[in-house]
């Protein structure tokens, strides 16, 4: 266990976990940082600690983390097929700094041929760049839950 670590970050992403049927009762709030290399990392503020940090994180901004745990990236539905995740704690340090690089928004943009012959792990997130030809109808899958197939052309 080392507890001295620090993890220089860019915040991409943000959403709030709650239970099915009530969005209203976050049990966490959930987040994905990318390094200065482009590597991408979920992380996890449990309920008990959002109001400490949900105040502090802005979308595009770089941030050195401290003090933090790391668990196993599991779940049903991970975004990122990264094997770990961060944690963050009660004493969990979280500093603002400079921006160090111009990607704000973490894009991991990925050519279009790669994403037509799926080269990449179903669970990781990529960007793609086309056009929307069409949208299929929803269909049911699952837990009451529906997914549309979609359409794209290359933009070039």
């Amino acid at each position: 266990m080392l507890d001295d670590i620090t993890v220089v970050a860019r915040y991409i992403s943000i959403w709030h976990s709650h239970a099915k049927g009530k969005p209203n009762d976050p049990w966490s709030l959930d987040a994905v940082f990318m390094d200065p290399q482009g590597n991408r990392i979920q992380a996890t503020i449990k309920r008990d600690h959002i109001t400490k940090f949900a105040g502090l994180l802005e979308e595009g901004a770089c941030y050195r983390i401290r003090n933090f745990g790391v668990g196993e990236n599991g779940g049903k539905y991970p975004l990122l097929p990264h094997k770990y995740k961060i944690n963050f704690f009660k004493n969990t340090s979280l500093t603002r700094m400079n921006r160090f690089d111009t990607n704000l928004n973490g894009f991991k943009f990925e050519p279009f041929l790669r994403f037509s012959t799926r080269r990449w792990s179903e669970q990781e997130a990529v960007d793609i760049i086309g056009t929307i030809v069409s949208i299929g109808d929803p269909i049911p899958f699952g837990d009451n839950q529906k997914r549309r197939t979609v359409i794209l052309e290359d933009a070039e």
